[in-house]
């Protein structure tokens, strides 16, 4: 299971020093810290229980809980993002490192995967979902739709089972079944993720850009942002018409990520313009006084933005928050523009609201709190439910379950950029080349050199179900760390 929590944090003065003996631990103290925090930062603060001193005593998880938003009978717009950690915990794993240039470095320790539970007549398997890169997994040679059943030499009857060992255990043994037999021990170890899995051109007119995306993280130094520029360059060259997105399994990450992306793909007339609204608690339900953010300028994204193309953008249900807020606030201006801009694949988990990480040098707490929500250029939010696409596409052809020579069903996905594999990109392919237009991109393949596995025809009356399982990042704008 992958954990996703990046931010960005900015290292205030501290007043003065922490008290002899360390950290501050009575629960009052604490309680009032959070809840003065959150009375000037959270987006519903006006909603805020106003009996919170009759609680002040209580336990800090108890009292944080008690202050945020709910909507009984909708779940879709009740706060379930705002989270407290306790840092004098030693299993607790901080979402940043101070040694670094702007404070952070977007880390994360585990070992690297999320996956899907696949379950045909019965029997459960699991399939790799992502794998991100520079993780154990990922230096393993664990890919994208490499499927297993045992772990640790037993075969597990559940994702529950699955979820439990990679949160609570440092090593692993997983033995994988296609589509190949291979024996892989992982150990969990702190990593940083390159948002950038993948990257071609299809030289078959009008040519084509693919990206696959995994999260949004600047890095050290804007390294990936350098490296995204990169990729963005090597498109102008190509002189490309068409750009395909792929934000599958991307669970977001930073604000300011995801406002460079933005201004990769924008049309050229709306560099420098506004492209999204923020809603805060000063301004909660007024769009007349959203805070406005602008896109980068022309000659910022001179030789990196593609300028007039068609863009298509790929989603499954991993695909939330700073990748959802792509897809909302470029919409509207592909349609100003008159340029195509197309969703497709399977709705996206809903999250449309983003918010800071708050630290205190004084106790051992921190805790993520939402602070805004996302509105497009039309003042436009509500997608709490989710992104739902202009096309529908399954990932996985659960109808049809294949019968690997082992005996083993399969419901077979393909590796970012794998033509042969992926039905969601073969199905964007179809938009844009026609029908199986774009068959000459697929080398032929020989069964005999080893570049094919053999499978059975699909199995009459045999099916599949699927569940995806990705821990999406909060969209994060900032972090403040004070002192007293």
């Amino acid at each position: 299971m992958v954990r996703r929590l990046f931010s960005i944090v900015i290292a205030l003065p501290l007043l003065t020093g922490c008290p002899e003996g360390g950290y501050i631990r009575e629960n009052e103290t604490v309680n009032r810290w959070i809840y003065s925090t959150m009375e000037e930062n959270y987006l519903w603060s006006a909603e805020m229980p106003g009996d919170w001193e009759m609680h002040v005593e209580s336990h800090p998880e108890t009292f944080f809980q008690r202050l945020l938003y709910t909507v009984e009978g909708q779940i879709d717009y009740s706060d379930f993002y705002s989270t407290l950690y306790y840092t004098g915990d030693s299993e607790y794993f901080p979402a940043y490192d101070e040694d670094t240039e702007y404070g952070i470095e977007a880390v994360t320790y585990d070992f690297g995967m999320g996956f899907y539970t696949v379950s045909v007549g019965g029997l459960v398997h699991f399939q790799v979902a992502i794998v991100a890169s520079g993780s154990p997994a990922y230096n393993a040679g664990v890919r994208r739709g490499d499927c297993f059943h045992t772990v640790d030499g037993r075969r597990l009857a559940g994702d529950s089972e699955l979820i439990s060992i990679m949160e609570n255990q440092a090593t692993v043994e997983i033995d994988f079944f296609y589509p190949e037999q291979k024996t892989v021990t992982l150990r969990k170890a702190y990593y940083s993720e390159n948002p950038i899995q993948y990257h071609t051109v299809f030289e078959l007119a009008p040519v084509t850009g693919y990206l696959s995306y995994s999260n949004f993280s600047d890095g050290n130094n804007d390294s990936y942002y350098t490296q995204l520029r990169s990729v963005f360059a090597g498109f102008v060259a190509a002189g490309v018409e068409n750009i395909i997105l792929d934000l599958r399994c991307n669970g977001g990450g930073e604000l300011t990520a995801a406002r460079k992306l933005c201004s990769l793909l924008a049309p050229p007339a709306d560099l420098g313009g506004i492209y999204l609204y923020k809603e805060r608690n000063s301004s909660f339900g007024v769009p007349g006084q959203f805070e406005s953010e602008t896109l980068y300028g022309a000659s910022q994204m001179n030789g990196y933005n593609c300028g007039d193309i068609s863009l298509y953008i790929l989603t499954n249900k991993g695909t939330a928050s700073a990748s959802e807020l792509v897809i909302h606030c470029l919409r509207p201006l592909y349609d100003n523009s008159g340029l195509k801009f197309m969703h497709l694949g399977d709705e996206t988990e809903g999250k449309n609201v983003g918010g800071m990480m708050f630290a205190n040098s004084r106790y051992e707490w921190e805790f993520y709190a939402i602070t805004l929500r996302v509105h497009n250029i039309d003042r436009v939010s509500g997608y709490e439910a989710g992104l739902v696409p202009d096309r529908k596409v399954a990932e996985m052809d659960t109808e049809n379950p294949l019968l690997t020579e082992g005996g083993e069903y399969v419901c077979p996905v393909g590796d970012w950029g794998d033509l042969t594999g992926d039905r969601i990109l073969q199905a964007t392919l179809d938009e844009i080349y026609g029908y199986g237009g774009w068959a000459s991109l697929v080398p032929v393949e020989d069964a005999g050199d080893g570049t094919t596995r053999a499978l059975a025809a699909p199995v009459s009356g045999v099916t599949a179900t699927e569940k995806l399982t990705v821990k999406s990042r909060p969209l994060t704008e900032k972090s403040i760390r004070t002192g007293w």
